[in-house]
């Protein structure tokens, strides 16, 4: 890295409005777990390690047993979506994150 510059590739949040506006019962579970997210730049990648963190210390049926169920494909895709940024590894990205996405609408209609 230079004295005065860096480099940055990052994954920003592109939806509008809003989180809850697409994921509404996820933006609603995020809330219980109290995970707190600015909704209107939080993503879905960075979204996965929140998940993560909070499935451990859940109680609530129906939550669980959801993020249970998808929270592994989850990570596996974050994972590889962080393998392909480390390596300055373009290709494939979108599909990637087209992959995330669609993991987190099942997610969605798996919330109750």
């Amino acid at each position: 890295m230079s004295r005065f510059m860096q480099i940055r590739l990052q994954i920003q949040a592109v939806y509008r409005p809003e989180l809850g506006a697409h994921f509404p019962k996820l933006a609603s579970a995020l809330e219980e777990l109290g995970i707190g997210v600015d909704q209107h730049r939080v993503t879905l990648y960075s979204l996965v390690r929140e998940l993560e963190r909070a499935v451990y210390g859940d109680a609530r049926p129906g939550l669980g047993e959801a993020l249970a169920k998808h929270l592994p494909s989850l990570v596996a895709t974050r994972n590889q979506i962080d393998e392909k940024l480390s390596m300055w590894e373009r290709h494939g990205l979108d599909e990637l994150l087209y992959r995330m996405e669609d993991g987190f609408e099942d997610l969605e209609r798996d919330l109750d």
